[in-house]
């Protein structure tokens, strides 16, 4: 994955810019761009009670090399979520 690119993607909390960058991946690229730019922790605990910890889904997409539409759009939806908030630090 393209260094640049993850720093795009550190630097910004745009959603809209987000989704360009993240939208046009391979979904292999996609986990992996989660993985490198998301902290875990947070991402998995960003909606309270929540029982899909999209981090770790990441993860496991990336080891099985498969990911679901369903797992990808909610784990970009938590991540812009993350970013919109500013809870994500990683960098």
């Amino acid at each position: 994955m393209a260094a640049n690119l993850e720093e795009k993607i550190n630097d910004t909390n745009d959603p809209d810019k987000l989704k360009q960058y993240l939208e046009p991946l391979s979904d292999m690229d996609f986990c992996q761009v989660i993985v490198d730019c998301a902290d875990g922790q947070r991402l998995d605990n960003f909606v309270p009670q929540h029982r899909f910890p999209a981090y770790t889904i990441a993860l496991h997409c990336i080891d099985h090399q498969k990911i679901s539409s369903k797992q990808r759009k909610t784990i970009q939806n938590l991540f812009l979520a993350t970013k919109a908030k500013g809870t994500d630090n990683a960098g």
